[in-house]
């Protein structure tokens, strides 16, 4: 059937009207739950408002919802110019806020934290659990699946859950290398320390003795490899990575011992 062929069909009157009055009536009832779900939990002048966790839970539906319906017919009655015009888009428009605060939620939830501070002092984290909300949404929609806000706010759980995980892992692996850092710090000073007074003990014993030629001769080479031990030590403590350790000490231990 071709375009031109479509384009001049017409649907029967009676349709029309059907369809027009299905919509109003739709538009009517969409209008009159969300004020319903406004008036019971953010109508001020309601003294006898809940909460909307309390809301939901009541009447047994998401608490996101509520909040999109109640939010939405505040919007829907601030009458402001240019905004949206019916029910359904204010609802829409409220959803957009509604997911902000999931993910603040989420992030508030996985640090035990209020969502206030999570808006002030986890804005990273906030912003790549976001992140990964849309490429989800966008990755969805590719392929045309759904993504309900209740999926959405699931969601946002999960990612904000694995953030706080991975920041454990890395703050405990953190700690462990500065615990390993510290302990080798403390035993290369030690025995740093040890030689030291070892070499001043040699001094203080060597001064007022005389030796014969061989013994000289055995102590120099003892003197050289200490030498070498700390020419060694030099290049370690500076990061140097091309020495064969192993090789540049055995080389040490065959001169002192043959000369």
């Amino acid at each position: 059937m071709t375009e031109e062929r479509i384009m001049g069909q017409r649907l029967p009157e009676s349709v029309v009207r059907a369809d027009r009055e299905l919509e109003a009536s739709v538009e009517e009832a969409s209008e009159a739950l969300a004020k319903l779900r406004w008036q019971w939990t953010l109508d001020e002048s309601n003294p006898e408002r809940i909460s909307f966790s309390a809301y939901s839970r009541q009447v047994k539906r998401h608490h996101s919802l509520i909040t999109r319906y109640a939010r939405g017919y505040a919007i829907f009655i601030q009458g402001r110019e240019g905004a949206v015009a019916t029910i359904a888009e204010c609802v829409e428009l409220a959803a957009h806020g509604t997911e902000s605060q999931a993910v603040l939620e989420a992030v508030a939830e996985s640090n035990n934290i209020t969502p206030q501070t999570a808006r002030r002092w986890h804005r990273e984290e906030v912003k790549d659990v976001r992140g990964a909300i849309v490429r989800e949404s966008e990755k969805r929609e590719e392929k045309g699946i759904p993504f309900p806000v209740e999926e959405r706010e699931e969601h946002a759980k999960r990612i904000a859950q694995m953030k706080k995980t991975t920041r454990e892992r890395e703050e405990r692996e953190r700690i462990e290398q500065a615990k390993k850092h510290t302990a080798v710090f403390m035993s290369v000073d030690s025995r740093l320390s040890t030689a030291r007074q070892e070499v001043k003990k040699a001094i203080t014993e060597l001064t007022d003795v005389e030796f014969s030629d061989e013994e000289v001769e055995l102590l120099e080479r003892e003197y050289e490899a200490v030498q070498g031990m700390l020419r060694l030590f030099g290049k370690a403590l500076t990061g140097d990575s091309g020495t064969d350790w192993d090789a540049e000490l055995a080389d040490l231990e065959e001169r002192r011992q043959y000369g």
